[in-house]
């Protein structure tokens, strides 16, 4: 069970766009941008808030800078809870110490795309559901995935742990 209260696992713009009672494609028309940038902007899988949806909710008189940090601090907490939450919930890609041995215990290192979806797989949810519960755009996960970026483990683990 989280300690951390509800309203700081609510992302600030969704708060906003319910407080101000808009639908997310009210949000996307009057912002410019497609419905998925909005949902993806309320999920935080974005490492800044969109500046176009950014810029519409000042002009409703909300203060970008406060939206801004809101943002980041819901996309940490998210993040943070979803790893407690997770079997293995230290960050799998520290290294080995010198003498080979881990870290901590039930600790692996993701070094494979093997070791990579048995760590992904212990959050029992779908893709999307995992990008939503760690803050990180699906379409990295699948680029990820697909190859394109499978041999850099940097990549990912900038992703996951900034």
């Amino acid at each position: 069970m989280s300690t951390i209260p509800n309203n700081l696992l609510t992302n600030p713009f969704k708060s906003l766009r319910l407080h101000h009672n808009y639908s997310q494609r009210e949000i996307a028309e009057f912002a410019s941008v497609g419905a998925q940038v909005v949902l993806l902007n309320e999920f935080g899988c974005y490492s800044h808030p969109n500046p176009k949806i950014l810029k519409f909710f000042e002009t409703l008189g909300e203060l970008p800078e406060v939206m801004e940090l809101e943002y980041q601090v819901f996309r940490d907490l998210t993040r943070d809870a979803a790893l407690a939450r997770a079997a293995n919930p230290l960050n799998p890609f520290l290294p080995l110490s010198a003498s080979g041995n881990p870290p901590h215990p039930g600790f692996f290192n993701i070094n494979s795309m093997q070791a990579w979806n048995k760590w992904k797989r212990q959050f029992n949810v779908s893709t999307v559901g995992f990008c939503k519960n760690l803050c990180i755009q699906p379409s990295i996960i699948t680029s990820f995935e697909n190859s394109l970026y499978a041999r850099n483990w940097n990549f990912i683990k900038e992703w996951l742990w900034p």
